[in-house]
């Protein structure tokens, strides 16, 4: 929405880039919250009232490792030719961002997260994903456990479920988690730490179009 009201009517967006941000930040990051609520007031009481911002503009945590201070301009450029996971080429286009001016501690840490494949950055990525799973299982008795192999980075969901389970209710409900594009739904005899017990569970149960 941010995006659609700037950079999209042509006018340029002012934006700070933190590397090695405060934790507290880069966890709110990776979640969903509704528009009432402030993130930052949220990242403080998970920090203990303990943040200290720089408002400039735009409120720069003090913790961060390195700031960038830029703009988002309203012209597009192929990224590339490689994209933001490691090995992955790129053809798409993305509004060009300018940096103005650079923060850096004297003595700073510089943080690298491998793309797609650590476990830091898959947990990051997952964690969106997580926190709606958990948010199902606190209201739904049908389902019981969930995993989220780190090997799929994400897009693969294996549930276990009641022996007796509302199946329309619970698909509604995992149809709106994001990221996640395939859910396998298993009963509580299958193990879903166990890719063995899985494989099996999908040859000999799997058989009829209406289970996947």
């Amino acid at each position: 929405e941010i995006m659609a009201g700037t950079v999209g009517r042509g006018k340029p967006l002012d934006v700070v880039i933190l590397i090695g941000a405060p934790t507290e930040l880069i966890m709110l990051a990776a979640l969903n919250f509704p528009d009432q609520v402030d993130e930052l007031e949220v990242a403080q009481a998970l920090a203990g009232d303990s943040l200290a911002f720089f408002h400039g503009g735009l409120p720069v945590p003090l913790p961060s490792e390195m700031v960038l201070f830029g703009r988002v301009m309203p012209e597009y450029r192929q990224e590339g030719p490689f994209g933001e996971l490691t090995g992955m080429y790129s053809i798409h286009s993305n509004p060009v961002c300018i940096i103005d001016s650079l923060w850096t501690r004297k003595s700073h840490v510089y943080h690298s997260i491998p793309g797609g494949v650590s476990r830091e950055h898959v947990a990051l990525v997952s964690l969106k994903a997580a926190h709606e799973l958990e948010k199902i299982k606190a209201r739904s008795a049908n389902m019981v456990a969930y995993e989220l192999p780190r090997f799929a980075a994400g897009k693969l969901c294996l549930v276990s479920v009641q022996a007796e389970f509302v199946k329309a209710d619970l698909i509604r409900d995992l149809s709106a988690v994001p990221l996640v594009r395939l859910f396998i739904l298993v009963n509580q005899d299958v193990s879903i730490e166990c890719a063995d017990d899985i494989l099996w569970c999908l040859t000999h149960r799997a058989g009829d179009s209406a289970d996947y």
